[in-house]
């Protein structure tokens, strides 16, 4: 079982896992980065950051040589004036 840390960017904010988690391999750590993102996308939305106009959000798998992945998630709000 390899270590495996779970750094997460949204927007501005940064935050760092310095205490990882056990995975037996980089595919499964990944596939949990991209749950994990998925989880952090529905939770923004529900929080109303359906509303800004660029919302973006990323985990980076490390692991005790450095980042190994990286998922994204990037939505935008486009809004139209509608005229009546």
């Amino acid at each position: 079982m390899a270590r495996y840390y779970f750094d997460i960017r949204e927007d501005d904010e940064f935050i760092r896992d310095d205490e990882g988690g056990e995975y037996s391999s980089i595919e499964v750590a990944c596939d949990e980065a991209v749950r994990s993102l998925a989880d952090m996308a529905r939770e923004a939305v529900k929080a109303g950051h359906k509303n800004t106009s660029d919302h973006q959000m990323s985990i980076e798998v490390l692991d005790e040589n450095g980042r190994v992945r990286e998922m994204k998630f990037t939505y935008q709000v486009n809004r139209r004036r509608l005229d009546a």
